[in-house]
């Protein structure tokens, strides 16, 4: 038959397809086709008993077609049919931590319940203890005495403590797979309920979203008319979950746009458990881009200026977004009602102590030193308005002193008018206090933009520094990377410190430049040329000043790497008695940074001593030039003011002159810097989320090469990895087994070729997000300093239990326990007091703590005893992942399911590794080099 719809309801009746492909669906009245999943030519079709329920029905494609069979199906066509079934039945995905089973295994008892299920396509299972339930539904429970069950690598059991399952041969018999068909019928019809239910969820959640949007839209809208608001700003498909809209608002006030995070959290977005909560607020901010950490809310937090924080209620972990509304002031944004409440003692009081702060990204393009001051300035405008009136009121108070000097010596001192003295001095005393007041208020007004700036601008510096490509890091040395970017904050501290109040000083002193005219016009003529002369003065200094400053931070940025690097290697120069070339290569570098540092202190010195220096000349120049002018043509009272406005206005322009150096001054700290402002991260571009990996890798014709005129390390390298398989990587140095490490961590790009997970171009994935599901241990891996919790469980929201999983699996449980603090023994930089073995465990142990999908071990295993290499061997042959594996010892890649032998960058041979031996090729002369 071909091209009709076959339903599939006789359990006694096998068809097979014998030409094309044919989809399986459901089948309900008045409803569209539910599709389960498509068989190909060769494969087999059996009935289900979908009592009261949906039709389970075959249709044919184009050119296809089925026919029934009457002999009984080999057991590799029932497994692929039991693997398509229980792939359709599943309510979802094989939990990460199920424990692989293989046929013919006996899996031990355990105290605790676990999850098992398998990599093959199909094996047949027996309870031996205890019970099981499949899909872990107490309805579909396997106990002692039932015949064998088939699982697939899409179904599992979950066993109750102390149950027991093993490996057991396929049973005959038409009747083996009655109960199978039975179970599946009952999963099939939960399954196919819950899909209607779910999109029944769906359409409903999408009225409610558009509701929402449509609100939210109309307040966005009206929110500029209401003092002290922002508008907010979110995606326009963005999720309708309270704690995305949460999120969204506090990151408005920021200047962010959230972006939805995957569907596939949409699920857990509504729960209100900590763990859960923590893992979704990670989730949104890494689908934004958006840098985060956890905070803690003590005392009066309210009454500071924290910026805006996501907080919980106590009550119900409900989300809320708290606002600043001024620097003592907060206010509470409910995402669901939108309604605005200020923080007080009360609602404080009803507010969870956990809190989430919020870092802004720099724009996701090179960025220019203006990109920086605007990204720096943002949220300022306030402070930036109160430090120019400030500055503008200080600035024409300062024309009193002057005014009133001209007043005293020209009419109160003359006409002795005692009582006018006193007048004058109150105002003098009054604009004294009035410019201390207005000088204060412009120094917290800085205070403040410096301390948003330093927030805002090195939280965004670690942010893009630690999102850049791998090649970049090959530029520059570690301590000379380190001065690069902490140069970004020197900058920042040299403008809104010193620089900002000389500039502002110099700029507000036009006040008395307009006075001198008025004064005496050719004495403000005089005292022009002496300060342009004193600016010119200071301007050739501070362009050699550049110069030296330019050439001193290239040598800091040298000595730090070396420093660095000698201090790392300290064992090996012991190792090799060259301690001396150690020392000297380090004072070569030192004097000559000394000397560069002695000649710019030099310069600083007659820099200050010139600015000591000029006041006094330019006044005896004044002095000189009044005893030219003809007798009278000034009074006493309006030369000792235009003298008094003189120095202000010198000392001013001079502060000017200062604050214009110190900005030159930075300029070789910006150039410095610049490679990493101008870099562009590896999350640049519309990269998607990869989802749920499976572990499926494809290799398709990769050739690389690390520079343009370097011969290619690897050369049309094609492989195809299936999730489960244990795939290892052989062959002598330099044959590209690293690199091809490095591709597949997206750490390198191909220069032709491409690398597929799951059928998804790597190229257009979210890098991060590909990482965050493997587990990888690099050869020249190292442990960082901390508690050995610390370097299992990184910065995964995980358990100490989890760590202790993690260990045990590693062989590393015995070593910690042995240790008198156990997970809490501190170790230094590097793991120097652990021996090679365990360093190894540790990383180990970090690489399987997130049960990940995905393994990369490059000479993981290359310093541990037979005995915990046969223990780690044994962990990874039951996790449910893909692993690839680079090693030279035989014992570590035996059980490989294939092994590929890479000779000057191309696979010279594939295959097992009894099939390899009996080759008798180039892995044949590894391993009987191993073996003799």
């Amino acid at each position: 038959m071909s091209c009709a719809r076959v339903t599939l309801s006789d359990p006694l009746v096998c068809f097979k397809v014998t030409a094309g492909k044919v989809d399986v669906f459901l089948a309900s009245p008045g409803s569209a086709l539910a599709f389960l999943f498509r068989a190909e030519a060769g494969e087999v079709l059996l009935g289900l008993p979908m009592e009261g329920g949906p039709d389970l029905v075959a249709v044919p494609g184009p050119e296809s077609s089925l026919e029934a069979v009457t002999e009984c199906p080999a057991d590799i066509a029932i497994g692929l049919w039991c693997q398509r079934v229980s792939a359709a039945a599943a309510p979802h995905d094989v939990p990460r931590n199920a424990t692989v089973m293989r046929s013919g295994w006996t899996l031990p008892v355990s105290e605790h319940p676990s999850i098992v299920s398998t990599v093959e396509e199909c094996i047949w299972v027996r309870q031996t203890e205890g019970s099981s339930f499949l899909f872990g539904k107490d309805s579909l429970c396997l106990a002692v005495g039932d015949s064998p069950f088939p699982i697939t690598r899409s179904s599992w059991l979950e066993l109750a403590p102390n149950a027991c399952v093993e490996g057991a041969a396929a049973p005959t018999g038409a009747e083996r797979l009655d109960r199978f068909r039975q179970v599946m019928a009952v999963c099939l019809l939960a399954r196919h309920t819950a899909d209607r239910i779910a999109e029944q969820d769906r359409l409903t959640s999408r009225t409610l979203a558009d509701a929402r949007m449509l609100d939210f839209s109309l307040r966005n809208i009206t929110t500029p008319l209401q003092s002290g608001s922002a508008p907010l700003f979110a995606d326009a498909n963005a999720s309708s979950e309270p704690l995305f809209w949460a999120i969204s608002a506090v990151c408005a006030n920021l200047g962010l746009k959230m972006v939805s995070p995957p569907s596939s959290l949409s699920g857990k977005m509504t729960s209100r458990k900590v763990d859960v909560i923590r893992e979704n607020v990670a989730a949104i901010a890494r689908s934004s881009g958006v840098s985060h950490r956890q905070v803690t809310m003590t005392g009066e937090w309210w009454k500071g200026d924290a910026g805006p924080i996501l907080g919980f209620r106590n009550i119900d972990n409900s989300p809320v977004a708290i606002l600043p509304v001024s620097p003592v002031r907060y206010v509470v944004f409910d995402p669901i009602t939108h309604v605005r409440t200020p923080v007080d003692d009360a609602l404080s009081t009803s507010m969870s102590g956990l809190g989430y702060v919020f870092y802004r990204p720099f724009p996701t393009k090179a960025l220019t030193a203006v990109d920086l001051l605007k990204f720096g300035f943002l949220g300022c405008r306030q402070d930036a308005r109160v430090v120019l009136l400030a500055g503008l009121a200080a600035g024409a108070l300062g024309m009193l002193t002057p005014l009133f000097t001209r007043v005293l010596y020209n009419t109160i001192i003359p006409e002795s008018r005692a009582k006018d003295l006193y007048q004058l001095a109150a105002f003098l005393t009054a604009s004294t206090i009035a410019g201390v007041l207005f000088t204060l208020a412009r120094g917290y007004a800085v205070l403040r933009v410096e301390n948003r700036m330093n927030s805002a601008i090195q939280a965004a510096v670690w942010d893009r520094l630690l999102g850049l490509p791998a090649p970049f890091f090959r530029r520059f040395s570690s301590g000379d990377l380190s001065l690069r970017s902490m140069g970004i904050d020197r900058i920042r501290a040299a403008i809104t410190s010193s620089a900002l109040n000389a500039l502002l000083s110099g700029m507000f002193s036009i006040f008395n430049f307009v006075l001198l005219f008025w004064f005496s016009w050719r004495l403000a003529m005089v005292a022009t040329g002496l300060t342009a002369i004193s600016v010119s003065v200071l301007l050739l200094i501070s362009r050699t000043e550049v110069g030296l400053k330019r050439s001193l931070s290239a040598q800091e940025g040298k000595l730090n790497g070396l420093t660095l690097e000698i201090l790392r290697g300290i064992s090996k120069f012991r190792v090799a008695g060259a301690e001396g070339r150690a020392f000297s290569n380090w004072s070569r570098a030192f004097a000559e940074q000394q000397s560069l540092a002695a000649r710019s202190r030099s310069l600083s010195i007659r820099f200050a001593s010139f600015q000591a220096a000029f006041p006094v000349f330019a006044s005896i120049a004044l002095f000189y030039t009044m005893s030219l002018a003809d007798k009278g043509s000034i009074s006493t009272g309006e030369y000792l003011a235009f003298s008094v406005s003189f120095t202000q206005f010198l000392m001013a322009t001079l502060q000017l002159a200062t604050g214009v150096i110190a900005i030159a001054g930075v300029l070789p700290l910006y150039e410095r810097a610049r490679p990493i402002l101008e870099a562009l991260p590896e999350s640049a571009g519309n990269r998607r989320d990869p989802g749920d990996l499976t572990g499926r890798i494809e290799i398709s014709h990769i050739a690389f090469r690390y520079k343009e005129s370097a011969p290619q390390v690897l050369k049309d390298v094609c492989i195809k990895l299936e999730p489960g398989q244990f795939v290892a990587f052989v062959g002598g140095s330099g044959c590209g087994k690293s690199t091809l490490f490095r591709l597949l961590l997206g750490f390198e790009a191909p220069e032709s070729g491409r690398l597929y997970f799951d059928n998804q171009d790597l190229a257009d994935l979210d890098l991060p997000a590909v990482r965050r599901q493997m587990g990888v241990v690099l050869q020249n891996a190292r442990l960082s300093a901390g508690s050995i919790l610390s370097n299992i469980l990184g910065s995964a929201a995980l358990t100490i239990d989890d760590a202790w999983h993690a260990a045990t699996m590693a062989g590393l449980d015995g070593d910690i326990k042995a240790l008198p603090m156990g997970m809490h023994t501190m170790i230094s930089d590097g793991g120097g007091t652990l021996s090679g073995g365990q360093r190894q465990r540790i990383l180990i142990a970090r690489a399987l703590v997130r049960k990940p999908r995905i393994l990369l071990f490059d000479e993981a295993t290359s310093a541990l005893d037979n005995r915990t290499q046969a223990i780690v061997s044994e962990s990874l042959e039951r996790l449910r992942c893909t692993r690839v594996v680079i090693a030279h010892r035989l014992s570590t890649i035996r059980k490989a399911d294939l092994i590929c032998y890479l000779d000057k960058g191309v696979i010279a041979e594939a295959g097992t590794y009894e099939e390899l031996l009996a080759k008798g090729g180039l892995f044949a002369q590894l391993a009987r080099r191993q073996i003799a």
